[in-house]
C-alpha cells in the first residue's frame, strides 16, 4: 500500500516513528478511503485518541501521491499549512498588482 511506503519513508528520514497499532495504544492514526485527502489538526482529545486520515483511492484521486500522503501525515503530527502561521507576513508578501480581480 502506498501509504505504508510513505510511513516507512518518514520513519527513515525523520525523528519520529510510525508503527502498527498495539492493543494497548490509546492514541493512534487510522488511514481510510474517504471522500478526499484530509487529516484534522488539533487536539487528540477531540477524536478520542484516534486521528483519522482520509486518502481516497481511485482512478481520479491524487491522494495516493507521495507528497499528498506526507502532507496529511504532517497534519496528524500537528502541523498547519505554512500560510496559516502567525508569522507568515514576515515571510510572505502578496503581489496585489499581479492579481486579476
Amino acid at each position: 500500500m502506498r501509504a505504508m511506503e510513505n510511513l516507512t519513508q518518514v520513519n527513515n528520514t525523520q525523528c519520529i516513528s510510525f508503527r502498527p497499532k498495539n492493543a494497548s495504544d490509546l492514541y493512534y492514526i487510522t488511514i481510510f478511503n474517504g471522500s478526499g485527502c484530509y487529516a484534522p489538526v488539533g487536539s487528540w482529545g477531540t477524536y478520542n485518541g484516534v486521528r483519522p486520515v482520509s486518502l481516497m483511492h481511485g482512478t481520479y484521486s491524487t491522494c495516493m501521491v507521495s507528497g499528498i500522503i506526507q502532507h496529511e501525515l504532517t497534519h496528524v503530527l500537528g502541523f498547519y499549512h505554512e500560510q496559516s502561521r502567525p508569522d507568515r507576513d514576515s515571510y510572505v508578501s502578496i503581489q496585489w498588482a499581479n492579481i486579476d480581480p
